[in-house]
């Protein structure tokens, strides 16, 4: 391992005699290409990431079968023809962040060899079609994010790969557009575990969802609806925030999807009276159930008591919707909330005065018509940002904050009485639009904006 020991130079041109397994110059000041003669040295792994070399790959690649070149050429890579067929053991290439410059991508040049199980060319110039002839017999990764592919090009398909085998696919930031070609492309391998495809032009429907996804993350599309209906045993992460989705996907029964633990489908124009009822199974357990659920900026509409279900959700944002509803003490009874999040809606009355054990890192509820007195239970040890602003509480603040609350913002209600000190130590105070009492902390008065407390009137005599 010679990486980051700031050499300078090339490679020697005879390499040959090299019999080391694991050859690592990453990180180093090296130049030129690699030598031809690295197909008859003993190298198995090979690491030049992070230098400054440049020009064409050998053809041979003699016994290595782990190579990376991430971000190490400077220069842009000549592969004429692009992603030929190389001779040896390659299973695995890591080449990306480059500039590969090559003729038109075509089923014929574009193949890999039969043992090469992992690829990634991400963040490079690739573009146009993808030919389904780069995925070879034993392909099981395959990362193609960061280019400007457009299509699939199914020309001279199928071959013999294994499809069982193929389990890891990343698209991310292309041009992908076309549903239908998507989803003929997902058919043909049936077996994928995880599949990244954001932040492409995807439009249309969504495809059906395969008892074997494990991880999808299909965010940042243009996805509309959806086909078909959602049941998996094995589905865990769902990712679909910031597409065009105009309603929740449909599930065949409750017992759907019991293993799924985030969901976020945020920044959609989804418009619904209700959520979906999945992972609903007869005994709770520790490790199943919906943990991470988002929805914010949508046009939601269901009462808050349609997420009681979810008692193992730490993480539930559902603000900026159209929700109208009271604050159910299920909702938070038995939870320890990382983030609960239900600001800018219609939720109105006064939060429940006793649950059965609520805690919260950060609880934002501003922008509603809430009521009354604060509960005891949100200034609880813990908690690092409340947000209240913009409701109709009253009472006062408690005479010590919890220790561990970072941000606290109460502007615009009505509360009333002294403004603790504590404030002083927080790294935001927003308080103004309220009655307070002088006299005001002394970090009241600095020009930092950090703890804004408003005006104040003398305390009742």
């Amino acid at each position: 391992d010679l990486s980051g020991n700031l050499l300078n130079g090339t490679i020697p041109s005879d390499m040959a005699d090299i019999n080391v397994y694991n050859l690592n110059l990453a990180n180093n000041t090296i130049f030129g290409t690699i030598p031809p003669s690295i197909s008859e040295s003993q190298v198995r792994l090979f690491d030049i990431s992070n230098t400054e070399m440049d020009g064409p790959l050998p053809d041979d690649l003699g016994f290595i079968f782990s190579f990376k070149g991430e971000s190490a050429f400077v220069g842009d890579i000549i592969l004429s023809p692009p992603f030929r067929q190389f001779s040896g053991s390659l299973e695995t290439i890591v080449l990306s962040h480059n500039k590969l410059i090559s003729p038109p991508l075509s089923s014929q040049t574009f193949i890999a060899n039969d043992v090469t199980s992992s690829i990634d060319y991400s963040y490079g110039s690739l573009v146009g079609s993808l030919p389904l002839t780069l995925f070879g017999v034993e392909m099981e990764f395959l990362n193609l994010s960061g280019n400007n592919l457009t299509s699939f090009d199914f020309t001279d398909f199928p071959i013999t790969p294994n499809r069982n085998s193929f389990q890891e696919l990343y698209l991310n930031d292309n041009l992908f557009y076309s549903a239908n070609d998507f989803n003929a492309f997902l058919d043909t391998f049936p077996y994928i575990r995880t599949l990244h495809a954001r932040n492409n032009l995807l439009s249309g429907d969504v495809l059906t969802i395969g008892k074997i996804y494990t991880d999808i993350d299909l965010s940042h599309n243009l996805f509309s609806n959806f086909s078909g209906d959602f049941c998996s045993d094995v589905l865990r992460t769902l990712l679909l925030n910031d597409n065009r989705l105009t309603s929740f996907f449909s599930v065949s029964e409750e017992s759907c999807l019991q293993v799924m633990d985030s969901l976020d489908m945020s920044n959609n124009l989804i418009s619904s009276d209700s959520f979906p009822r999945f992972g609903i199974i007869a005994e709770v357990k520790a490790n199943y159930g919906l943990k991470t659920l988002r929805l914010s900026n949508n046009f939601l509409r269901m009462p808050l008591s349609d997420f009681e279900d979810y008692p193992q959700v730490s993480v539930l944002d559902l603000s900026n919707n159209m929700i109208k509803s009271t604050v159910p003490a299920d909702l938070l009874s038995l939870h320890s909330y990382e983030l609960l999040d239900f600001s800018n809606n219609f939720i109105f009355s006064s939060l429940p005065k006793r649950v059965n054990f609520a805690s919260f890192k950060t609880l934002k509820i501003g922008c509603n018509l809430l009521e009354g007195d604060l509960p005891s239970y949100v200034w609880q040890a813990g908690i690092l940002v409340l947000d209240i602003h913009n409701n109709f509480f009253t009472g006062s603040l408690p005479s010590t904050l919890p220790a561990s609350l970072v941000t606290l913002d109460v502007r615009n209600n009505s509360l009333t009485g002294v403004i603790p000190t504590d404030i002083c130590n927080l790294d935001s105070f927003l308080g103004e639009d309220n009655t307070w009492f002088c006299p005001l902390p002394d970090c009241c008065d600095t020009e930092s904006g950090s703890w804004t407390c408003g005006s104040c009137l003398p305390p009742p005599s």
